[in-house]
């Protein structure tokens, strides 16, 4: 299964009903992985900034800082 097909420009597919002569549409119905969306990467560094909030020791950031400021923009 391939990321590079693409669908076929009248390609009928609504949501989840594929329009089976669409290559890609019977990629996807054979359980080919869906390409990522406009918010995967958003979602991911989101995860992997609450991740390090919780990995991170405020109690040592105290003793150093009056105030952790470690994770502000």
């Amino acid at each position: 299964m391939s990321h590079s097909t693409k669908h076929r420009a009248d390609c009928k597919r609504v949501f989840n009903r594929y329009d089976m002569d669409c290559e890609r549409c019977r990629e996807l119905a054979a359980g080919g992985k869906a390409r990522p969306g406009w918010g995967d990467q958003r979602k991911r560094a989101e995860a992997q900034r609450l991740q390090a909030i919780r990995q991170h020791d405020f109690a040592e950031c105290a003793r150093v800082n009056f105030i952790c400021t470690h994770f502000e923009h």
